[in-house]
């Protein structure tokens, strides 16, 4: 080799370059989902404390602390979700993939996927009609203070729709690594499997 070049790497298609800067570009839409949910639980945490400063100096509650806690709760738990399924921290079984053949169990895993995306797509659509509903009727949860339900109810509905179009890159990332075993799509996992 001379001094200076570098190797080539192979032609890749450009649908699978294309793939792929999706692919990256929809984590980090996922990476701010999260920064999303964290900050959420830092005002769970803050509203929380200063419910408790206040009934300890005046004997009676923070007024609206239960709604804001209630609706930064469903952000810290579901803007993670696929994040958490992107970076494979979910729970994970593998008692009978790992004993498997690695394509047989590369197909088991696929299967998996499709039917976890097939049980999530049907969340998503029953959950966006719930808050569209909820946001139509102007649902209201009485309270001290009177609190619209359709932000919480629309946070589950975009969490689902978050994990939904993951669970797709991540059917995608699967079939491509069957299909073309020479070339892995790690950008996701970082090449953790």
């Amino acid at each position: 080799m001379t001094g200076g070049a570098s190797p080539r790497r192979s032609a890749q298609p450009r649908w699978l370059a294309g793939f792929e800067r999706l692919d990256r570009g929809y984590g980090l839409v996922l990476s701010a989902a999260s920064v999303a949910g964290a900050v959420a639980a830092c005002v769970i945490m803050l509203a929380m404390s200063a419910d408790v400063l206040v009934r300890n100096i005046t004997n009676r509650s923070l007024a609206g602390t239960f709604e804001i806690v209630e609706v930064a709760m469903v952000l810290a738990v579901f803007m993670g979700l696929a994040q958490a399924e992107r970076s494979k921290t979910t729970v994970r079984v593998t008692l009978f993939t790992a004993l498997m053949p690695a394509r047989i169990a590369e197909a088991m895993r696929l299967f998996g996927l499709l039917v976890t995306l097939g049980i999530v797509a049907w969340f998503t659509l029953a959950c966006i009609d719930r808050a569209l509903t909820s946001y139509a009727t102007g649902e209201y949860r009485r309270g001290i203070i009177s609190f619209p339900m359709w932000p919480g109810r629309s946070m589950v509905a975009l969490g689902f729709t978050l994990l939904a179009i993951e669970l797709v890159f991540g059917v995608t990332r699967r079939l491509i690594a069957i299909l073309r075993p020479d070339h892995a799509v790690v950008a996701a996992t970082g090449g953790r499997e």
